[in-house]
């Protein structure tokens, strides 16, 4: 399947990713697994259909696929109170947050219009 975004949609995706990407040297509020995968699943929602499927492919033959799974593994790690302090669950929503927007980015770019 082909699928290719609009100039206007894919600058919308990479500005949402410059607002969930750390700041070095920068505080930058808790972003949690759940709030960016709620946040891409109603944006991603928006474009045509199978856009999910076309995303799945994507991450599957550009990262593996234990990418794929590694941001739910890590929330997963979360809800289970694998970590002990507030201040390492925080890092971990960054981090899940980041690798979530790594993966969008990638797409993006790789399928929108000139």
């Amino acid at each position: 399947m082909t699928f290719r975004l609009t100039r206007e949609q894919a600058e919308q995706a990479l500005d949402v990713c410059a607002l969930f990407s750390p700041r070095t040297g920068m505080y930058v509020s808790p972003v949690s697994w759940a709030t960016v995968d709620a946040f891409w699943s109603g944006y991603v929602s928006s474009w045509p259909d199978g856009a999910h499927r076309v995303l799945q492919e994507f991450a599957t033959e550009q990262l593996g696929p234990s990418n794929i799974f590694w941001g739910s593994r890590l929330y997963e790690a979360h809800k289970a109170g694998e970590t002990r302090e507030q201040h390492l669950d925080r890092e971990r929503g960054q981090e899940v947050a980041t690798h979530i927007c790594s993966m969008i980015s990638a797409f993006v770019n790789a399928h929108r219009d000139a």
